[in-house]
């Protein structure tokens, strides 16, 4: 199947409700429409994933941030140094956002990789995404790795490392410490004195 056949496939499973897998910059995702609550019971169904646990959201451009959430002085620079790329980045959430945490944060990112970078310009809607592996066991690489049942998979390898990530809903706090590292984005923000990582 070339690229054209593998966006087309899964922007019509994405259409119908269904869960594709996909290659990223950091690690092999899988993912659906954000808007489609039952698609994201079952991502959480097939991964045994706590719902306390919320998702993240992967957007197209910085142009759909306004629909979803709150973004700080802090927030674009962060964005202007690092995005398309590796680095989630947990805002304040707006009331009727989807996917949203207990505490009305939400986890946002723009991959960089292709095809999903493709798929997130065509489609509708953003996604509701997580790595491709059942909880608590390792992020896979590849879709040759996959454990969990998806209803559409485009092929490829992701690399071994995780996103980053940074809470900036209150004031910064390094949740995951990934393919982004701390040195660099304090070059950015500055010293980061609230931080758990």
């Amino acid at each position: 199947m070339n690229k054209t056949d593998l966006i087309e496939g899964a922007i019509s499973t994405l259409g119908n409700g269904g869960i594709i897998g996909f290659p990223t910059d950091t690690v092999y995702g899988i993912g659906c429409d954000a808007h489609n609550l039952i698609a994201i019971d079952k991502i959480y169904k097939i991964k045994h994933r706590n719902k306390a646990k919320p998702l993240i959201l992967f957007i197209k451009d910085t142009s759909e941030l306004d629909k979803y959430v709150y973004v700080p002085e802090i927030g674009l620079k962060l964005i202007n140094a690092f995005w398309p790329g590796a680095l989630t980045i947990i805002f304040k959430a707006k009331s009727d956002s989807p996917i949203k945490s207990f505490n009305d944060t939400m986890g946002i990112r723009i991959p960089v990789s292709e095809p999903i970078f493709s798929i997130l310009s065509k489609y509708s809607n953003p996604l509701a995404t997580t790595s491709a592996n059942i909880e608590s066991f390792a992020p896979s690489n590849s879709h040759l790795d996959l454990t969990i049942k998806v209803d559409f998979v485009i092929p490829g390898t992701s690399g071994n490392i995780s996103s980053t990530i940074i809470d900036i809903s209150f004031s910064p706090v390094i949740l995951r410490e990934g393919k982004i590292s701390r040195e660099e984005i304090e070059s950015v923000i500055g010293k980061i004195t609230n931080a758990k990582y």
